[in-house]
């Protein structure tokens, strides 16, 4: 089924009877494509990720990295010894991913 077609049944199922109006479905349905249209558009943007996976590889020792947590999301932090000191603090975390810090910009 095209999308529009869909678009239409469903706003006319949430759409209380009095706005069931033919202009105001279009409208929702215009508005709703073109939505879906920059949705589209945004997931095709290629990215860059240099992120690595702990378990897969850990940052040389006491060299300062981009961390990734579900606690904290991103930080700044270095491993030393077996712990993970972030913010300049060695507090348990479950470190799942780092990066290397990106070069200073050019002056």
């Amino acid at each position: 089924m095209d999308l529009k077609k869909e678009l239409r049944i469903i706003v006319k199922y949430i759409l209380p009877p009095e706005d069931r109006d033919n202009d105001v479905i279009e409208n929702y349905v215009d508005t709703l494509t073109l939505i879906n249209e920059e949705y589209v558009k945004q997931l095709s943007i290629p990215r860059v990720s240099n992120w690595v996976a702990c378990k897969d590889a850990l940052p040389k020792h006491e060299t300062d990295v981009i961390c990734y947590c579900l606690d904290f999301e991103v930080r700044v932090g270095r491993k030393t010894g077996g712990f993970w000191f972030i913010d300049g603090y060695s507090l348990p975390q479950d470190i799942t991913h780092w990066q290397e810090l990106p070069k200073p910009p050019y002056l």
